[in-house]
C-alpha cells in the first residue's frame, strides 16, 4: 500500500505540507522514529494511540492560516478526530 492508498496517510501528508515539513521534521516533532512514521504513512503500520497523540500533538502545536479556523491554533481534537476518521476510512 502507498500512502495514496491510505487516508491516513494523506491526511499526515497533508498535515505536513500545510506546515512545509518533511515527514522527517514531523518525525522529529513527534518524537517517533523516521521509520516508524514511514510504515504508518504507507498503510503498513495501524499506530498506536500514543502514537497518534504524538502525531495530533505536533501538528497541533503550529498554527497553519486557513486551517480549521485561521488565526487560532489548531485545536488537538480537531486534529485527533481528523486522524482517527482517516484511519476508520
Amino acid at each position: 500500500m502507498s500512502a495514496t492508498d491510505n487516508p491516513l496517510g494523506l491526511t499526515i501528508l497533508e498535515g505536513c505540507s500545510q506546515r512545509g515539513w518533511t515527514q522527517a521534521e514531523l518525525s522529529k516533532r513527534a518524537g517517533i522514529h523516521s521509520s516508524v512514521m514511514n510504515r504508518i504513512v504507507k498503510g503498513h503500520n495501524n499506530p498506536r494511540t500514543d502514537t497518534l497523540l504524538k502525531i495530533v500533538n505536533a501538528f497541533a502545536s503550529v498554527q497553519v492560516d486557513g486551517e480549521f479556523f485561521s488565526g487560532r491554533k489548531p485545536d488537538k481534537e480537531l486534529w485527533a478526530a481528523r486522524l482517527v476518521l482517516a484511519g476508520d476510512a
